[in-house]
């Protein structure tokens, strides 16, 4: 199915305070439900962010993928909490 554009854009941004937070454990879901399952290839997506920290990046990324039971974040969800980091406007998705 591959990754949303939504989720594509927003890896373009920055992302600052708590709709950041929602959206960055959304990608690492994103690209570990497309099947990028190396944690380091996980960590790589967020190295252009301005604070970006190895360690505290990879203690996020395991904590995400040890709850693989959580389903794919919806895009209403999506919406709702990083309202300021996507952009739903023409997504075939939607």
């Amino acid at each position: 199915m591959g990754i949303r554009p939504c989720i594509e854009e927003a890896r373009k941004k920055q992302l600052t305070g708590s709709q950041g937070h929602f959206m960055r454990i959304a990608i690492c879901r994103e690209y570990w439900d497309s099947g990028v399952h190396d944690p380091e290839k996980l960590v790589d997506l967020f190295r252009a962010q301005a604070d970006f920290n190895y360690e505290i990046s990879m203690k996020a990324v395991l904590s995400v993928i040890k709850k693989r039971e959580i389903p794919k974040i919806r895009c209403s969800t999506l919406r709702d909490n990083s309202p300021n980091f996507v952009n739903c406007d023409g997504c075939y998705f939607r």
